[in-house]
């Protein structure tokens, strides 16, 4: 492989992911716009709505290290991937359509479990198997995207739930999410060894 085919693999790796970072941590910090219009069309308190967030932030917490183990025995990143996509699509359309907060409170534990292997584990992991140079520079711009992933998403969601209802909404903000990990799983291999060897 040419010096110029190695260094856009390296630049490819590196905006992926940082667009995953982006999806992945800045998206749901923007996502308590949802809170509000789904209280209300469940007719439940805003403290019951909020309850699955958090859980899917706990089971975020559980499951990291699930992941890191998996990763360590000689799972492929993108199997890892490929099911975290489907636990997060399957839990974002049994939120979205939920007709009970109960069922919220379950979706968030899947959601919790697909977005363990997409989150900062993931990202760090990437970024120190493919950089050497730079990696702090690169770290940080992982988590600026993340901060400009939620700055941004916070009008436009408002303004799709105003249009298009919460359901809607929310299936896109899923939609959105998912679009942001299919780089990093159909062309980042976890280690440049896969490419290079």
């Amino acid at each position: 492989m040419t010096q110029k085919n190695q260094n856009y693999r390296y630049v490819l790796v590196a905006v992926a992911v940082c667009l995953m970072a982006t999806g992945t941590m800045g998206l749901p910090n923007a996502y308590g716009v949802f809170y509000t219009p789904m209280s209300e069309a469940l007719q439940a308190g805003r403290g019951a709505v909020t309850l699955h967030f958090s859980l899917s932030n706990l089971t975020i917490g559980l499951f990291t290290p699930v992941i890191a183990y998996s990763l360590s025995h000689g799972h492929k990143m993108r199997n890892v991937l490929m099911v975290a996509m489907a636990l997060i699509i399957g839990s974002g359309v049994a939120i979205a359509l939920a007709p009970n907060t109960m069922i919220m409170d379950i979706a968030a534990v899947v959601r919790g479990i697909g977005f363990a292997a997409v989150s900062m584990l993931v990202i760090t992991l990437y970024i120190g198997n493919w950089f050497v140079k730079g990696r702090g520079t690169l770290t940080g711009l992982a988590l600026s995207g993340s901060g400009i992933g939620s700055a941004i998403a916070s009008p436009i969601v408002t303004a799709c739930i105003e249009k298009f209802g919460y359901h809607l909404a929310y299936l896109g903000f899923v939609g959105f999410t998912i679009q942001t990990i299919v780089p990093v799983m159909l062309l980042c291999p976890l280690t440049p060894q896969e490419v290079f060897s």
